[in-house]
Formats: C-alpha cells, structure tokens, sequence
C-alpha cells in the first residue's frame, strides 16, 4: 500500500505542528485514544493530513469522520494528495483506496457491519470530535472507557472546543489522554491569528429565560432580539464600528437571519442569509460573493459555525445567546484567521448579548480549561418539574405554562422576561491585554504630538509584541472620549499633513482614518 502514497503533502507543517504530529505518535505508543486540542486556524486538518499521511506509509487503512455532509468536500481538498475514497450522500464509492472520507450521516445510515465488512479500517480520525464523536454511529464504534480488551483500532479526535452542553457527556469519557496545540493567544502574539477587539453591551438579564436541551428556548430570544428596533441597532453599531468590513452575523433562527440581512439591504449595504435548507453550492455561493466583496454581510443561525472557511471576514456580530460555550468559541473564531496578503490586521467582535460577559475572551483561553474531564454520574431517577399555583383558582401547574390549565380558570399569567432597550456597545480590553492597549494608546498620542504616522506607532507595537494591534484600539488615546471642535481641526490638519508628507493618493485615506471621532 506504500508504493502507493507518492505525492509529498502540498502543506509544510509550522513548528508547532509538527511537534503535536510527533506528540501525536509518540502518545499512541501508550493509549489508544487521543484527543488533538487546536483552536480555530491552527491548523487541524492539516495536522490531519499528515497523520493520515503517516498511517497510510505504515500500510494502515484510515477512516476520516466529518458529523455532516457539507464538510465532506472541504475535507477532501486537504486531503487530495492521497489515495482516496468518500462515503458520503451520493457520492461514488472507491472502497479500494486505503483512505476514506466519511460523514456520520451516511455511515449511519449503512451501520458499523456494513464498514467492517466492506473497509475493515486501522485508525478513525473524528473531525469536530465534539460533536462526532457522540453520534449513536459514534458511541457503537467507539463506546466510553473503559476500552475492550480485544479491540486494537486507534482513535484519534480533533476540536478546537473539548466540551459538551450535558454535563453527563465529556470528552474524558472517549479519550484517554490529549495533545494540544498552542492556545489562541500563543497564536496570536505568533502572528499566526489576528488580534481581537471586544465590543459588547455587558452583563445581560436573563431572567424569563429558560434552557432546554442545553440551550435557551428560541421563543423566548425571539422576543428579545428578533424586533425592529433591535436589529436596527445592531446595523446601526456596525456602520459605527465596523463598516465595510466583511462580516458574519449569527442569529436565533431562519427568519432572524433573514430580518437582519434585509435591515442591512434597505441601509444599502449588500447582505445575505444561509440557512441549512439551502443546498450546498447555494451556500457556497455566498460565500465566495463574500470573499470576492460582493456582498458585505452574511447571517446565519448554525451554517456558519463549522465547515466555513473565509478568512477575509474581520468582524464578527454575536445577535443571539447561547448557553454553549463550545458554540461562542466557534462562533468568533470564524473572524481569527489571516489572510494570505497580510492585509487583515485585527477582527472585531460586536457583542449584542452579553456572550463576552458570560464566556469570557478568545485569547483567554488556557490549557486548563482545555483538559480532559469525565462527565457527571446521570441520577437514576428524574427531578420531578417545578410546578406553580395558579393565583386565581389555586390550581397546581407546570410552572413552564403561561396559561392556567384549569379549562374554567384560563387565567394568564404575566411575562417573566422584559424588553428592554438595545445598549450601545462599548469596547471591553481583556485583562491579559491591558497593558499592550494602554501602550498602544501611549504611541499612537506620541505620534501625533511628533507629527509622524501612526503607521509608525503600529510597526513599533508589532515589533515588541509580534503582531499588529487592532485599529479599534486607537480611538480616544489623543483627546479621550470628548474631542472638542478644536481637536478636531487639529486631528484633520494632522491627516493632511501626512497626506502631503507620504504622498498618499487614496482620496478616501482621510475619511478612512478619522477614528478619533
């Protein structure tokens, strides 16, 4: 099967890659499961690649598990250098190559006798292991610790996110041990990611607010977020922060996405939704128009939180809560990656529920929070409902309803939650970063008493600290929060003189850079 495998893999590993590679082998001499922990853009399907590469030099026959179809084909172009099958919708089958691609949809559907008989596999590869890994599929192939004594397949996970909404499930339970790669931060001062800037409305009442299933009711959201006046809102804070930058938006449900794409449109700013009813090169249309800048905005509830792949995207709108955390890391993470050209500097997250209040910071990520955990013990007997009375006839209820369930009472009970009027989103600086932002305000102040270019303060920053800071960290640091008409004047003389000095020809340069105001 060897002699097969000629072409020499089209991705040169980072440092950091080929060390969880080596980790990776050298950890499978002792367990058989482990789980691979590499955030968004550090690469793991790469990392994939190379293991698979690895496997199949050994005469090893690789099973690769995406959990949906639509992943299939972005798989399988970091994977096209090797011999290869799908199994996957209708795709032709090629069950002769010692490499297959595989969605848990399908596989599913054919049953674990089927794959043992037709592709008797060595190692199975989870993409999105937190996910796929608790596919009923899943859990018959590969159950949870302890392992069977007779069973020699090894079994290797891949997430950026290594927790479960239930606290019964957790990845501890399928793997034994981990290799991570270097956390978000590490990445970015490594110039391998974009820097973040936070804006968020804070700390958000959720009283009314109820979860089911490990996450909140959409009805109640929709109630909240999907209003006029709420969406209006959350355009009029992006032309304020982040206008023209190419954006993801991620929303309750369909016709929340759809609200929000039209609000977009009547302000003139080309935009559109994406939904999973769609078919897949619909959505990929989208997406390329996005990444050709012919639109500006997409929105979504779920599409866009796996298998989208623009790295041009620099802001990120959260529009909807979520009790997942796993789900919010993926979320922003969409806006993390650098382009090729060098030219995204930073992303910003507009946090228009309270999700940096309640998950915290994308570079505050660490290595304990990453670990390996076992789940919880599930009780063996149900926690009986919270019931209620019903103040008008005394009668005992759900306390979910709304209604009383006395056919002659009906009595109504009032609204839980309350409406309150959208907040202005404010820039929030992580604990970790507060230092390099009250630095950077420091050098951009220095520049302009000096009279040279900021450009200068910002090479300075990244020379010290390995990567660009993001530009929304320049407002205020010459005349703070309430710049006078004077100081306005004297910003503008300050652009135009940097205007004649480097001979700059955009006739937008000025307009572009008025952040102070």
């Amino acid at each position: 099967m060897s002699a097969t495998i000629t072409v020499t893999s089209p991705f040169k590993l980072r440092p950091y890659q080929a060390d969880v590679v080596k980790s990776v082998h050298q950890q499978l001499k002792t367990d058989q499961r482990v789980l691979v922990v590499a955030g968004t853009g550090a690469g793991k399907t790469v990392i994939a690649s190379h293991l698979t590469q690895d496997f199949l030099l050994q005469n090893k026959k690789v099973l690769f598990l995406v959990h949906r179809d639509i992943l299939v084909k972005q798989t399988v172009k970091k994977f096209a250098h090797l011999p290869h099958g799908i199994i996957a919708g209708r795709n032709p089958l090629n069950l002769s190559q010692p490499l297959q691609v595989a969605s848990v949809q399908t596989l599913g559907r054919k049953g674990i006798e089927w794959l043992n008989h037709h592709f008797p596999f060595h190692v199975v590869i989870f993409d999105e292991s937190h996910l796929t890994n608790w596919f009923k599929f899943s859990l018959q192939l590969f159950p949870p610790l302890p392992l069977s004594s007779d069973k020699k397949t090894l079994c290797i996970g891949l997430t950026a996110t290594p927790w479960r909404r239930s606290k019964y499930q957790a990845m501890g339970d399928i793997y034994q041990s981990s290799v991570f790669a270097p956390l978000p931060g590490e990445l970015i001062s490594q110039g391998f990611l974009v820097p973040f800037a936070y804006f968020s409305i804070g700390k958000v009442e959720k009283k009314g607010l109820r979860i089911r299933n490990g996450e909140y009711e959409t009805i109640k959201l929709k109630v909240r977020c999907n209003t006029p006046e709420v969406i209006q809102h959350i355009v009029n804070e992006w032309k304020d922060k982040a206008y023209a930058r190419p954006t993801i938006v991620f929303t309750i449900d369909i016709e929340h996405a759809q609200a929000i794409a039209e609000a977009f449109n009547n302000q003139g700013i080309p935009a559109a939704s994406v939904d999973g009813t769609m078919k897949i090169g619909d959505r990929e249309q989208i997406y390329e128009q996005l990444a050709q800048r012919e639109i500006e905005v997409v929105c979504s509830c779920e599409a866009l939180s796996e298998g989208f792949d623009v790295p041009i995207v620099s802001c990120v709108v959260l529009a909807r809560l979520t009790a997942s955390k796993a789900k919010y890391i993926q979320q922003i993470g969409r806006g993390a990656r650098i382009t090729a050209d060098g030219e995204k500097r930073d992303c910003l997250i507009l946090d228009a529920v309270g999700l940096v209040e309640e998950f915290g910071f994308f570079e505050d990520i660490s290595y304990e929070d990453l670990e390996l955990r076992t789940s919880e013990e599930k009780p063996k007997h149900k926690t009986p409902p919270p019931m209620k009375t019903c103040p008008k006839c005394q009668q005992l209820m759900l306390g979910s309803l709304q209604v009383c369930s006395n056919d002659k009472c009906r009595h109504k009970f009032p609204p839980k939650y309350e409406v309150h009027a959208p907040k202005k989103l404010k820039l929030v600086i992580p604990e970790s970063s507060r230092q390099k932002y009250q630095h950077y305000q420091k050098l951009i102040k220095q520049a302009y008493h000096k009279q040279s270019s900021f450009v200068d303060a910002d090479n300075l920053f990244r020379s010290i600290y390995g990567h660009y800071p993001p530009a929304s960290w320049r407002k205020g640091a010459i005349f703070g929060e309430s710049p006078s008409e004077v100081d306005k004047k004297n910003y503008l003389n300050y652009l135009n003189l940097l205007v004649r000095k480097h001979q700059i020809k955009d006739p937008k340069w000025i307009e572009n850079n008025c952040w102070e105001f």
